[in-house]
């Protein structure tokens, strides 16, 4: 990923990192959210056919739709550290305060927040995922 800016600053480079670190450690925190929503929807309503059954569920079945602001916040990291256009790093560091606000499990937040809670009380893999992003995104 390259961030397009308007000066070359050390702050962008260093925002480069933060965002790339950010990005890898949602991507993580994604991945292990989806695998175990998948084991807790075929658990509850049977086994799936293959994964292209298994992605039209994550797109379109109200099973998914909590995952929905993470899948957009990872697209937007991407659009952002991809853009052609110059970028201002006040809008790096807005989409990685987004990403800490979104992170933040809580059992009387948003739905993101408390579905995000229940799946790291449900799993440790996505509790251990979870810190990982957590030391991803502090350690920058």
């Amino acid at each position: 990923m390259a961030i397009h800016r308007q000066s070359d600053s050390p702050g962008a480079e260093g925002l480069q990192r933060r965002l790339d670190a950010a990005h890898a450690a949602l991507l993580r925190v994604h991945k292990t959210i989806i695998d175990h929503e998948r084991t807790r929807y075929e658990r509850a309503r049977g086994s799936l056919s293959g994964p292209l059954e298994f992605l039209q569920l994550v797109l379109h079945d109200p099973w998914f739709a909590w995952l929905r602001p993470i899948s957009e916040l990872i697209a937007q990291i991407d659009a952002f550290t991809m853009s052609r256009e110059p970028t201002e790093p006040q809008q790096g560091e807005a989409v990685l305060k987004q990403a800490r606000d979104l992170l933040a499990p809580s059992e009387s937040g948003s739905a993101f927040a408390r579905e995000y809670s229940r799946a790291m009380q449900e799993s440790p893999d996505v509790a251990i995922a979870h810190g990982q992003w957590r030391r991803a995104v502090e350690l920058q």
